[in-house]
């Protein structure tokens, strides 16, 4: 082989060893590029799922996102659970003697528990008119239903009585403050740390103080509107 021909082996032998290292250093960097995106998306993510805990957590998402509307009015799921848990209760309170007979125990799911609305009619309790002849309901969708109920007239006389210029009265508003106060001795009996953890306790995650405030001067002005239309009706001998 002569030394022209070696030479030009030579050369031909670096350039197709640079070629190599320069490919090999191309893949390298591609491969690095796509590591660091996917950690990019997989950082993005995990960030996403944090503030999507932490907001689920704070039951911001109960008190922020609309669940209900009814007329022109929107209700927060939390101000819904409101509505609910005063109607559990409530029935609880004013029938705590019977809740054996109908079948309602305060310990298990009431979704997992049947109510009869015939059997109730015949104590002479109220029964939405959608669970009238029900015979597959249970005792979440009769609060619910009875929840719901409460909303709808509360809405419709709270509007007619802010359009007639009723307003919270000093009195009404004394006794929506020694309600709420009361929340402080229900959590220390109830052994909570605070009131707010009662609230959520009692009525859900996003109820909060405030919220209860809220519907309880929607009630209470709907209710003076309603007690002066009423003694506001004048009548005939016949």
């Amino acid at each position: 082989m002569s030394a022209s021909q070696d030479k030009k082996k030579r050369q031909e032998a670096r350039e197709a060893g640079t070629e190599r290292h320069q490919l090999a250093a191309e893949k390298e960097a591609r491969e690095q590029h796509k590591s660091k995106v996917r950690w990019t998306i997989v950082s993005i993510l995990v960030a996403l799922l944090i503030v999507l805990i932490l907001v689920v957590n704070s039951g911001l998402i109960y008190s922020v996102l609309p669940a209900v509307r009814i007329g022109d009015v929107s209700y927060t799921n939390a101000e819904y659970q409101y509505y609910y848990y005063s109607s559990y209760y409530s029935f609880c309170n004013n029938y705590s003697n019977y809740l054996s007979y109908f079948s309602l125990s305060t310990t298990s799911s009431l979704s997992s528990q049947s109510v009869d609305p015939t059997y109730l009619s015949l104590f002479g309790i109220t029964v939405p008119d959608s669970l009238s002849g029900a015979t597959d309901a249970t005792w979440a969708d009769y609060f619910r239903e009875t929840a719901l109920s409460s909303m709808k007239q509360i809405t419709a006389l709270y509007e007619k009585a802010v359009a007639a210029g009723y307003t919270l009265s000093d009195t009404d508003s004394a006794s929506i403050d020694e309600q709420i106060a009361n929340f402080d001795t229900y959590a220390q009996s109830g052994n909570y740390s605070s009131a707010k953890q009662y609230i959520t306790a009692a009525y859900g995650r996003g109820c909060t103080e405030k919220t209860i405030r809220h519907l309880m001067e929607m009630q209470y002005i709907a209710s003076a509107y309603t007690k002066d239309t009423y003694d506001g009706f004048t009548y005939t001998p016949e």
